[in-house]
Formats: structure tokens, C-alpha cells, sequence
């Protein structure tokens, strides 16, 4: 996920987690998430810098990482 910018891989380390937890295991027919927490997974949207056009919920959405 990172390529040539490996010091990059924290940024996307909670997604990469995200995807793992929340894919299907064909033994269980559940997610890992389901399987520890007993209820599907919360949709997960992450954010990018000036995905906003507001600066304010940009700058927001970045300090609640």
C-alpha cells in the first residue's frame, strides 16, 4: 500500500486493519469483527487532506485521526 513512500505506512496502518477485521473468513463465514464483537463492523470512510472544501472540517476531520 505504500510503495516507494514506505515511511507512509502508519497513515494507512487503522485501514489496513480495518479491511483485515472486516473481510469475510470462508472457515466462520464471518468477519473477524463479528466474530470477537458478535455485530457486523461500522462502515469505516477514511479522511484526506482538503477532502473538504470548508477548512474548518478539514482541519477537524484531520485532528481526529
Amino acid at each position: 500500500m505504500t510503495g516507494d513512500c514506505s515511511s507512509w505506512w502508519v497513515r494507512w496502518l487503522s485501514l489496513v486493519e480495518w479491511w483485515y477485521n472486516t473481510n469475510f473468513h470462508s472457515t466462520t463465514k464471518l468477519t473477524l469483527h463479528e466474530v470477537l464483537y458478535s455485530f457486523p463492523p461500522l462502515i469505516h470512510i477514511p479522511y484526506f487532506s482538503k477532502d473538504s472544501t470548508v477548512e474548518l472540517v478539514d482541519e477537524a476531520a484531520l485532528t481526529r485521526r
